[in-house]
């Protein structure tokens, strides 16, 4: 059997040092043994989508992710690790349980589909896969080849682990995090600024080294429209991926201020992201939603948030700081901070998509930080 210690620590020799995921009790004894680690972050993440958006966001600011999961968690993960890891060339390393493994011990009936696949989903989706070695030895070496080749190739890779190949550690105490009890705005007030004139302050507002994270749709297409950046990251796909991806590059970046223009119909598909957030609370990041209450892009079709408070939604989540916004506003201090953002519906006329590839996109933005 495998020694958490020295596996995880080969890893980190290896520059991996955020891991984030949903836990399966095969890879317990790993876990614990990251939690403990004092040079290791790990992110409990809302489900295995997000976690891979964390990690891709530690890689834009110049680390390394690991992510975590049951194989069942692959069909969360299947829209960010195809729409956002291939598109932007993001390494990372999968470590994938294999519930439910043809010819291996007996299991739960949820995972005998899954288990009989799980191989040939990473196949699918074009993830080169190894199965984790049971010898010690070879399980280090494995691992290390997996992050040299990954960090070469710009992609990412998975190791599939079946059971019980760790030792146990000795478990972690559980983690704790009291409510902050944030100062919740007036009820909702009416839009008064469009999406593009809400952009034209933020653009003012933000300085040199302001980091910014845009959802894809027509809030990255605008932002881009109006002025292009080199700071500025405008994703495509991976819909509600934004606060996630920011979250992992706020971690590997806490000398930045991290902005994420998030959308309602964005922030509804994957809201889970922001437990994650309030949990970390890491101080350099708005989270600002843009709010037209339509999913615009696609021909307005109206979304739920008319009948959400959102403010409360982030306070209740754990945000420290929460505010609404009719246009921008001076912002103090350093905590992270909720901004709702109610917005008139609209965008400007023949808007253009960006001429850079999302590789190059990631590319210019890493080269920004010195990376």
């Amino acid at each position: 059997m495998i020694d958490p210690v020295s596996w995880v620590e080969t890893a980190r020799n290896e520059g991996a040092t955020l891991w984030t995921g949903v836990p399966c009790s095969y890879l317990t004894p790993l876990i614990d043994c990251v939690i403990a680690h004092p040079q290791l972050a790990y992110v409990p993440a809302a489900n295995e989508g997000d976690a891979v958006a964390i990690a891709a966001g530690a890689w834009l600011g110049g680390g390394l992710g690991v992510t975590l999961m049951q194989n069942s968690g692959l069909g969360n993960a299947v829209n960010p690790l195809t729409s956002l890891l291939q598109p932007f060339a993001i390494p990372m390393l999968l470590l994938v349980t294999w519930r439910g493994q043809p010819g291996g011990p007996a299991d739960e009936p949820q995972h005998q589909l899954m288990g009989q696949i799980t191989p040939g989903l990473l196949d699918l989706m074009e993830i080169p896969w190894e199965i984790l070695p049971e010898e010690a030895e070879e399980a280090r070496l494995c691992l290390q080849n997996q992050l040299r080749m990954l960090r070469q190739q710009g992609r990412c890779r998975a190791l599939i682990i079946p059971k019980g190949r760790f030792q146990a550690h000795p478990p972690t105490p559980p983690l704790e995090k009291k409510p902050v009890g944030a100062i919740l705005p007036d009820p909702k007030v009416a839009a008064q600024l469009t999406r593009g004139q809400m952009l034209e302050g933020l653009l003012r507002q933000w300085g040199p080294n302001d980091l910014v994270v845009a959802t894809t749709g027509y809030t990255g297409r605008e932002l881009y429209a109006l002025q292009d950046r080199v700071q500025h990251l405008y994703l495509v796909g991976s819909m509600g991926c934004a606060c996630s991806v920011g979250l992992g590059l706020a971690l590997s970046r806490p000398d930045r201020k991290i902005w994420v223009l998030d959308g309602d119909g964005a922030l509804l598909m994957r809201m889970g992201a922001m437990t994650t957030l309030g949990w970390v609370r890491p101080p350099n990041l708005v989270h600002l939603v843009l709010d037209n209450a339509c999913h615009e892009s696609t021909g307005a079709q109206a979304t739920v948030s008319p009948s959400l408070d959102l403010c409360q939604v982030a306070a209740g989540c754990g945000y420290p700081r929460v505010l609404q916004w009719t246009r921008p506003e001076p912002l103090d201090g350093s905590q992270l901070t909720f901004i709702h953002c109610p917005i008139v519906p609209g965008i400007a006329q023949s808007l253009p998509r960006p001429q850079q590839t999302p590789a190059q996109v990631a590319a210019r933005f890493r080269q920004a930080l010195g990376l």
